[in-house]
């Protein structure tokens, strides 16, 4: 699944909104997988292999795609779609500090 999701994500590199709801994804995917022969496979697996949790790894790669996306929001007039958006955004980053943490951000 991260094989074609990544492929899809380069074909579309500049639709801002293929970028979020691709960047929804990993938010929203499971965080669960194996390193086996020092690659990441996502999910169960059997035999060999160490398991992992990939939820910072997620996270980020989430963060990196809304900021592409946000790049090439410049020319959007939908005003109700870019606050979605940037409400989503605003969401990913406090995603596992904790709302209380927010002052961390500085």
């Amino acid at each position: 699944m991260d094989d074609f999701r990544e492929a899809v994500i380069k074909v579309h590199a500049k639709n801002w909104r293929l970028l979020s709801t691709a960047a929804q994804t990993y938010v929203d995917g499971n965080h669960f997988g194996f390193m086996v022969a020092g690659k990441f496979q996502r999910g169960g697996h059997r035999g060999g292999g160490h398991a992992v949790n990939s939820m910072q790894r997620d996270r980020i790669r989430s963060l990196q795609l809304m900021q592409q996306a946000l790049e090439n929001t410049t020319k959007e007039n939908d005003r109700a779609a870019l606050a979605s958006f940037h409400l989503q955004f605003a969401s990913m980053l406090m995603q596992t500090s904790g709302y209380a943490d927010a002052w961390r951000l500085q």
